[in-house]
């Protein structure tokens, strides 16, 4: 099923939360995926242009109860190995545990090749904040029949065991989580002051997108 209709301020939190993410995701793709995903990274022809494909998105799935967008999203790639093949990133970022969130993968994934009929990759960033929670893949069976999908997921919750390991890094991200979860961002101080919030966030992602083009290209 469809996640649950949520009130204006639930979605206006969960706002708050998504847009740097968005922002990050839009301005340091290759960063992204580098430190989340780098096997798929690596796959990926950077030489090549990418294209966002956020109204595409809209026409393809559903919306919340709110009409917030439920997916992140959806980037058009080159393979290095692909000659001419075109690919779809299904990109997701998950705040919170979401009983039926495997079978929604599945339905946007499906939906979006039926929209292009060309190979789509799902990919899940966990940032919820329970540990036992990793969902997928999703599996269906019936009379013989098997539909499985089975998605890579980030979850961030592993990462802040690694800060030590990650700290020579020079990609972005590194300190994207550490930022996001200092103490004037948690769930308080957003509640109280979300404009506040709003403007930290916002030069966040300036920070890190500064960081990023005035050095040489990241280590990953």
């Amino acid at each position: 099923g469809w996640r649950q209709p949520v009130t204006t301020t639930e979605a206006s939190q969960q706002d708050d939360y998504d847009s740097p993410w968005k922002e990050a995701i839009e301005i340091m793709l290759a960063d992204f995926m580098a430190f989340y995903f780098p096997d798929a990274w690596r796959a990926i022809d950077w030489q090549q242009p990418h294209r966002f494909l956020d109204q595409e998105l809209q026409k393809i799935l559903p919306e919340s109860g709110t009409g917030r967008r439920v997916v992140d999203k959806l980037v058009e790639v080159a393979l290095v190995q692909g000659g001419d093949q075109w690919i779809h990133l299904h990109i997701e970022i998950q705040s919170s545990r979401e009983s039926d969130f495997a079978e929604r993968m599945m339905i946007y994934h499906y939906r979006i090749f039926d929209r292009f009929r060309r190979p789509v990759a799902s990919l899940a960033v966990l940032a919820d904040n329970q540990p036992g929670w990793r969902p997928g893949p999703y599996r269906q069976s019936m009379l013989g029949c098997q539909w499985v999908l089975d998605f890579p997921n980030a979850k961030l919750l592993d990462y802040r065991q690694q800060e030590k390991d990650l700290a020579g890094s020079d990609n972005p991200f590194v300190n994207a989580d550490a930022w996001r979860r200092h103490p004037l961002l948690n769930n308080t101080w957003r509640h109280i002051a979300p404009g506040f919030f709003i403007g930290l966030t916002a030069f966040g992602v300036f920070y890190a997108y500064d960081k990023a083009t005035s050095k040489k290209p990241a280590k990953h």
